[in-house]
């Protein structure tokens, strides 16, 4: 799944190296956390390649298969949960009704109101268009 060296630069998949190169990254992309404040940014950092060498210090796996033998002190016990989920416990935080959000609301409905008026109007005008056309003639 991934993994780090000796002075925490993260490996990165892609990247066909065994050594560390600085890639040009964007918001969205694997090994860019903790930025991303502005729109379009970019930053240039420092990853290591996904080969596996002795460069490595933590090397992170998942076991996608159990084997036919468990293996010992991982598989062979269960371990009881030692937390609920997070929903049970938290308290729910209702939000403030203030001024200020009746106010957005207000005008949330009014544009919606006022984009549904164009919209019938828009729809409207071409028999309008075409009454006073027949008028004339």
């Amino acid at each position: 799944m991934g993994g780090c060296d000796k002075q925490g630069f993260p490996t990165k998949q892609g990247v066909l190296t065994p050594g560390r190169v600085c890639l040009l990254l964007h918001r969205g992309m694997p090994c860019f956390l903790g930025y991303g404040r502005h729109n379009g940014e970019r930053r240039r950092k420092s990853v290591r390649g996904c080969f596996v060498s002795q460069g490595l210090f933590v090397l992170n796996l998942v076991i996608v298969k159990k084997g036919e033998n468990d293996l010992p002190g991982l598989t062979d016990t269960g371990k009881p949960r030692m937390r609920g989920p997070k929903r049970a416990k938290a308290l729910k935080i209702q939000r403030l009704v203030t001024p200020l959000t009746l106010q957005r609301k207000r005008a949330r409905i009014a544009d919606k109101k006022r984009i549904a008026k164009a919209k019938a109007e828009a729809a409207e005008y071409p028999n309008l268009l075409a009454t006073r056309s027949a008028a004339r003639i």
